[in-house]
């Protein structure tokens, strides 16, 4: 009889672990792959938009393609950066996924690189402060000039209002300084 009582949960196991093991339809398998373009600054999809507004960063494949960096596995983009990427797309049961097989190019921009953003809307991602010093343009993060005052612009955050921001491109660890915004 304990023998009878053991076998059944130990037999429900093996079963689970062949099974599992066995299942190629819950692994990922490559299908294509592109090179694809990202640029070194974001776009911005604001004001007027009938979803929230955010900033992305659209990947042009060779093929004509868009896909966001966002939807990029294993690909840490910086801001100021333009890459030349290798994607492998991995078709899995709930949707297509791009993943970075091979980083072509990064090539930064010149220190000193300008991007304006106009009619940035105030919401609630808009600017965040990230740590002490450190804050974030829609998640990406940037450091404030000397003569800037980010801790006012994330006070103002999530009044709806509208701003134009200006980051230079200043490399390091951080690589982009917000140098005005009103």
């Amino acid at each position: 009889m304990k023998l009878k009582l053991l076998w059944r949960p130990a037999s429900v196991l093996l079963a689970a672990l062949y099974l599992f093991g066995c299942d190629s339809s819950s692994e990922s398998q490559p299908d294509i792959d592109y090179v694809a373009s990202v640029p070194s600054s974001p776009v911005y999809y604001g004001t007027g938009l009938e979803f929230t507004p955010i900033v992305g960063v659209p990947a042009q494949t060779e093929n004509g393609e868009r896909v966001f960096v966002d939807d990029l596995y294993n690909f840490d983009y910086q801001l100021g950066t333009s890459y030349e990427l290798r994607l492998v797309t991995y078709l899995a049961g709930d949707g297509t996924y791009f993943k970075v097989d091979e980083i072509i190019s990064a090539q930064p921009d010149p220190i000193g690189t300008l991007y304006t953003y106009s009619e940035v809307e105030l919401v609630r991602t808009s600017f965040t402060e990230k740590s002490a010093g450190v804050f974030a343009f829609f998640g990406y993060p940037f450091v404030c000039a000397a003569d800037v005052d980010c801790a006012s612009l994330v006070a103002i955050n999530q009044s709806g209002g509208l701003v134009e921001v200006e980051f230079e491109y200043t490399g390091g660890t951080v690589p982009m300084t917000l140098v005005r915004w009103n």
